[in-house]
């Protein structure tokens, strides 16, 4: 094995993060051109079937007790910076 002094650092990849921003001023010109209210591309019901499709998959691809750990520490990590 190398030793840690002798591994190169590859920076970070740009592509990526350019696309995001690319994206977020696309939805923030949307939202500027369309519609003055940023409810208008909000939906509780879609965040509900997004939030549920995860944590099933969540069941689907992980033991259940990784699972019940993993939105635990969520709640408890919530729960205490409020």
């Amino acid at each position: 094995m190398r030793p840690i002094s002798s591994l190169s650092l590859q920076p970070f990849a740009r592509e990526p993060v350019m696309a995001g921003i690319f994206g977020a001023l696309l939805v923030l010109c949307s939202i500027a051109l369309s519609s003055h209210s940023f409810l208008a591309f909000f939906s509780l019901e879609g965040l509900m079937i997004v939030g549920g499709g995860v944590i099933a998959v969540a069941f689907m691809s992980f033991q259940a007790d990784d699972v019940h750990k993993a939105l635990d520490s969520i709640s408890a990590c919530s729960s205490s910076h409020a």
